[in-house]
C-alpha cells in the first residue's frame, strides 16, 4: 500500500487510511498528479492543480471536482496528517459506466541523498513512446518496465528514446542539457510539461542562460558538456553517465541553476502560509 497517513481524501470526504484498499479494485483510465510538501507548504501547487485539470482536458475527461475544491482537500489532508515533508498524490480514475473516483493522499517518497546531488547519478536509454505526453496519465507496462530497469541495473533513471531516436524525458523526470553556453531541453510538445521544468527554465531566464527547446537525438549526447534531470522530488539532479557514458556533473552553469531554482523555491515557500 502507498499510501502514508492515517486519512485521506476519498470522493471529497475524508477517510481513515484502512479504506484506502477499496481503490485497488478500481479500473479504467486514471489521471494522476505528485506534488510536493515542505514545512508544511505544498510547493507550487497552483501549477499542479491546473497541471492535473489540463490532463483531464487532454485526456477527454473532466475532473469531478474545481481547483478550489482540490486545494481544499490539500488543506484538510495536510492539517490532518500533521506530515511537514513529504508528497502528495492527486488522483482521478474513469470506470467505465461508473461516476469517476478521486482520492488525495500522501505517498512514499525518495528524494535524492545530498551524495547524489553532489556527485550525480547514472543513468540508461530505453526505446520508448508515451502515448499523449502532455497528459499525466498511468501508463502501467511502462512504469513496470522502466522500474524493472532501474531495479536490475541500478541505476537512478530510464531515458526514454522516441522512435526517431531522440531523447524525450526521464521515465519520471524532465531532461536538459547544457553545450557551450547554451541550454537544451526537448520541446513541450513532446514531454511532459513538467512544473519544475517551468521554473528551471524562470532560472535560466533570471541567470540570461540562452534555451533551445529542441529534440535532443541520442547520437548528439558525446557532444555535450553537463546533462540534468528536473523533477518533484529530484529539483535538479546532475547526470553522471548515460550508458556508461561520463558526464560533468561540476559544469558552472548547471551548479548556478541549482542554486537559482533553489531561491526560487525559497521565494515561493516564503511567500505561502503553512497549512
Amino acid at each position: 500500500m502507498e499510501i502514508r497517513g492515517k486519512y485521506f481524501i476519498l470522493n471529497g470526504k475524508q477517510e481513515p487510511a484502512e479504506v484506502f484498499q477499496q481503490l485497488s479494485a478500481i479500473e479504467g483510465p486514471t489521471l494522476y498528479e505528485v506534488f510536493r510538501i515542505i514545512n508544511g507548504i505544498p510547493l507550487f501547487v497552483e501549477d499542479h492543480i491546473l497541471r492535473f485539470e489540463n490532463s483531464a482536458g487532454l485526456a477527454g475527461l473532466v475532473l469531478p471536482y474545481t481547483r478550489d475544491d482540490i486545494f481544499r482537500h490539500v488543506t484538510i489532508l495536510i492539517r490532518a496528517n500533521r506530515f511537514r515533508n513529504a508528497n502528495i498524490k492527486l488522483i482521478a480514475c474513469y470506470p467505465s459506466g461508473k461516476p469517476p473516483c478521486y482520492a488525495a493522499y500522501f505517498v512514499e517518497h525518495q528524494y535524492p541523498k545530498p551524495s547524489e546531488f553532489r556527485l550525480g547519478v547514472d543513468t540508461i536509454t530505453l526505446r520508448a513512446v508515451r502515448q499523449n505526453p502532455n497528459a499525466k496519465i498511468f501508463h502501467t507496462a511502462l512504469r513496470e518496465e522502466t522500474d524493472a530497469l532501474k531495479k536490475h541495473l541500478k541505476v537512478y533513471e530510464v531515458l526514454l528514446v522516441d522512435n526517431n531516436g531522440n531523447i524525450t524525458e526521464g521515465s519520471r523526470s524532465n531532461f536538459f542539457c547544457i553545450r557551450g553556453n547554451q541550454v537544451i531541453t526537448p520541446p513541450v510538445h513532446e514531454v511532459l510539461p513538467g512544473v519544475t521544468r517551468k521554473y528551471v527554465l524562470q532560472a535560466c531566464h533570471n541567470l540570461k542562460c540562452p534555451v533551445s527547446e529542441t529534440s535532443v537525438p541520442a547520437g548528439d549526447l558525446p557532444s555535450m558538456e553537463a546533462l540534468f534531470l528536473t523533477g518533484t522530488s529530484r529539483k535538479i539532479l546532475p547526470i553522471r553517465k548515460v550508458d556508461g557514458g561520463s558526464f560533468s556533473v561540476s559544469h558552472p552553469m548547471m551548479r548556478a541553476l541549482m542554486e537559482e531554482f533553489g531561491r526560487i523555491v525559497d521565494d515561493y515557500l516564503s511567500r505561502h502560509d503553512k497549512l
